[in-house]
């Protein structure tokens, strides 16, 4: 990967394209998700795993919350579902306009995506807003020493993180409580449904 895309090997022969990784060519805001247009199909890197991980999204508040990740899914008029694998689709119940992506952006990060050929896509962002102009900003209070006040900033910051995360966890499951009901109302919907039919049918 690093010969094909930083150093310019294997030109001429075919085998550049090789080893290429997939990229992101747009992105574009739709019905409160961010869709991003890859430049080949993606996959996850281990078949076994249940889904995508590493994107995170925010508003134009600047936080960042972790993405719930999707192939593109098309309804044809005979209602055939078609998954295109170039249109990855970013949502989270805790960012109903989402301005911005991170992918991979972390120490550590737990990210699994991959083209069909294995090689990962890469840390990359889409903002380019600066550490100083996050939400989060705790001024030293008077008298107080740089280390105390350090100190201070973390703990803060710490307690203000576990609230943030406890949010971000109450919203997704109101989502999944909303999406499981919306289930169960067509469920219901449609065994009424069959009874009927099965009534009028006279068994």
């Amino acid at each position: 990967w690093a010969l094909a895309t930083q150093y310019g090997a294997f030109k001429g022969n075919g085998a550049d394209d090789f080893w290429l990784p997939p990229m992101i060519k747009e992105m574009k805001p739709v019905d409160h998700t961010l869709r991003l247009t890859m430049s080949t199909d993606v996959t996850l890197k281990d078949d076994s795993e249940p889904e995508m991980n590493g994107f995170a999204i925010a508003g134009h508040d600047r936080r960042f919350y972790p993405a719930e990740v999707r192939w593109l899914t098309e309804i044809g008029k005979d209602n055939t579902r078609k998954t295109i694998k170039t249109i990855l689709v970013l949502s989270s119940p805790s960012v109903p306009e989402p301005a911005h992506y991170r992918y991979a952006w972390a120490r550590n990060p737990m990210a699994n995506i991959t083209n069909h050929r294995q090689v990962i896509l890469p840390a990359q962002r889409s903002d380019d807003w600066l550490l100083e102009e996050t939400p989060l900003k705790f001024p030293t209070p008077t008298g107080m020493s740089a280390k105390d006040a350090g100190s201070q900033a973390r703990a803060q910051l710490t307690k203000e993180l576990g609230t943030n995360d406890t949010e971000r966890r109450i919203k997704e499951a109101e989502a999944t409580i909303t999406s499981l009901q919306e289930e169960l109302a067509k469920e219901k919907k449609a065994w009424e449904e069959a009874k009927r039919a099965k009534g009028a049918a006279g068994y």
